[in-house]
């Protein structure tokens, strides 16, 4: 660094530790959300570390840090990958009269697309951007915004698609074939399976959050808007499973319609108890999706 200046090397040591801040063992997370115009990342008290702006008209209602450091997320009208200084690595724009609300990483290490349309589409490409896959899906919806939010690979090679406005979850084959359609009620935003191949699934509008068997539809366990106390559930947006069997919810509040105190995104434990919130509105936005870097493993 002969010959920068000091002041100009204190900077970039200052630059250099938050984007190293992503792969250190102080818990952080990146979050987003519908209606908000940046994905952020933070510690646990939700001081924001880092920070990327969407452009206008987007939402992200999907992200993932990925191993390497760098961010994959959905945007409504298409999905990127880019590096913790903002540069886009990969990127996919979706059709126009489409939306794009969810991207992942299978097991595999490509990413998983799923494209709202007539006809919806799932995809899959490498990181190097060849695509593998391409299915077609009827949903039997013409509103591509009330199709579904987010869609999963399970382990065995299957897709589950929550439908919005019918309130199931589909479940299609490698080549597209609708294998079983579950009835979940309400307005279903993203499912976990969970290692007893029940489902975790997010019922937004409904308020609730429900583990479900697929096989029987029986509700296994659940947490309804007002059980949780000090927090009022809204839209129940993305939930995730700690290895602990405590669970973090996202509540998304674009639909809010009461006053009860409530909360950005909550940790309960299986008896709905308090682990940790958090209510920072003034500095946060609202919050449907959620990717934490913690010391315990997590399903999502």
């Amino acid at each position: 660094m002969n010959g920068i200046p000091i002041s100009w090397r204190i900077t970039l040591l200052i630059l250099a530790a938050l984007v190293m801040g992503c792969h250190n063992d102080t818990p952080t997370m990146l979050m987003a959300g519908s209606g908000w115009d940046e994905i952020v990342k933070t510690d646990k008290n939700g001081h924001i570390l880092w920070r990327h702006k969407l452009e206008q008209d987007q939402e992200c209602n999907e992200v993932t840090e990925l191993a390497n450091g760098n961010i994959l997320y959905a945007h409504r009208t298409g999905a990127k990958v880019i590096t913790a200084r903002h540069e886009v690595v990969w990127e996919y724009l979706a059709p126009e009269g489409t939306e794009l609300q969810s991207a992942s990483v299978t097991k595999e290490g490509n990413y998983l697309l799923g494209q709202c349309g007539c006809p919806a589409k799932i995809m899959e490409f490498t990181p190097q951007g060849d695509k593998l896959k391409e299915l077609v899906l009827n949903t039997g919806i013409k509103k591509p915004h009330s199709q579904f939010r987010r869609i999963r690979k399970t382990e065995k090679g299957t897709y589950l698609v929550p439908i919005l406005s019918k309130g199931e979850v589909h479940e299609y084959n490698e080549d597209g074939l609708l294998l079983q359609v579950v009835k979940v009620g309400g307005v279903p935003f993203s499912l976990v399976v969970l290692p007893s191949n029940n489902w975790l699934v997010s019922l937004g509008d409904a308020h609730r959050l429900v583990e479900i068997n697929p096989q029987t539809s029986e509700v296994i366990w659940e947490v309804n808007e007002y059980d949780i106390d000090s927090v009022a559930l809204q839209y129940v947006a993305e939930a995730i499973r700690l290895e602990n069997g405590h669970t973090i919810i996202c509540n998304w509040g674009g639909h809010a319609r009461n006053s009860q105190p409530t909360a950005l995104v909550v940790e309960i434990d299986s008896d709905a108890n308090v682990i940790w919130k958090l209510e920072d509105k003034d500095n946060l936005g609202l919050i449907s999706t959620i990717d934490p870097h913690w010391h315990l493993t997590y399903l999502r």
